[in-house]
């Protein structure tokens, strides 16, 4: 995923579409659960808000601010919003339980992620990612999952095989 320059929004149920400006190059986005008006942009400058449904961007001020953000998910409340951001290709998992205005770094992290493309809720309270990983023999995409808000990340599937045999319990 490289990333778009262009956004379109429907207000009618996609008979037609208008294009909206954006902060910079949309790298993840990610609609708020709980205000159907608030949207996310994960972008190679930071994390942006738009609190109109993409008429109007504003930065995200916090700790990750300057990162690009690969990856945006929400908890099944929608209360934990959950980012990946690398600056300086040193990558870290992030969460925020105020619309990312406090984003703290989660006490478990995915080894060698050079990027999260998505976080998806889970039925039980879980939360999955969709990783990029670093390996001997290049970039291994896996499934991962928490199930105590980040501070431990438990491999699902990959497609690399070594990665496979080293995460075996």
């Amino acid at each position: 995923p490289g990333g778009g320059y262009e956004l379109f929004v429907t207000t009618d149920n996609g008979i037609s579409w208008n294009s909206l400006d954006i902060p910079n190059q949309i790298i993840s986005l990610a609609a708020d659960p709980l205000d159907p008006n608030r949207v996310y942009a994960g972008t190679k400058s930071g994390l942006y808000v738009s609190n109109d449904q993409g008429k109007q961007w504003d930065p995200v001020i916090s700790d990750i601010e300057r990162g690009v953000i690969t990856g945006i998910g929400f908890s099944s409340d929608g209360k934990t919003m959950y980012a990946f951001s690398t600056l300086d290709g040193n990558g870290m998992i992030v969460k925020s339980k105020d619309g990312g205005n406090t984003m703290v770094k989660t006490q478990g992290q995915i080894i060698d992620a050079r990027g999260i493309w998505n976080f998806a809720p889970g039925r039980d309270g879980e939360i999955y990612a969709i990783a990029a990983q670093q390996v001997a023999s290049g970039i291994a995409m896996s499934v991962y999952s928490t199930h105590d808000e980040g501070n431990s990340w438990v491999l699902e599937g990959t497609n690399n095989s070594e990665l496979a045999l080293t995460n075996e319990s």
